[in-house]
């Protein structure tokens, strides 16, 4: 699965009259660039709930990308005395797959 390339960024905040107020999420630092846009967000109760949504939304890319290397790393220094049911990698495990869409 491939998605758009990180860095990702949190633009301005955006205020106008045809939608409510959000922050732009945008990909690979082009945070003044309308085609780069990811997300938006716009669902939080306050200003403040909506950057951290999209602090967290921006930061996904990087997120997935450590995840599957702890993982990875995890598997290769342990694996001989792991099982799927440990708790850490099967959490990982199921974030990546979400993250991938399966």
């Amino acid at each position: 699965m491939t998605y758009t390339p990180s860095p990702w960024v949190v633009g301005n905040w955006v205020t106008n009259d045809h939608e409510p107020q959000h922050y732009e999420i945008k990909a690979n630092g082009h945070a003044g660039d309308m085609k780069a846009r990811i997300a938006k967000a716009y669902y939080g109760q306050t200003q403040a709930e909506n950057l951290a949504n999209a602090r967290l939304i921006a930061a996904a890319p990087q997120l997935l990308e450590a995840l599957q290397f702890l993982a990875a790393d995890y598997m290769a220094i342990e694996g001989p005395k792991l099982t799927m049911s440990h708790v850490p990698i099967r959490k990982a495990r199921a974030a990546i797959k979400a993250a991938e869409g399966e």
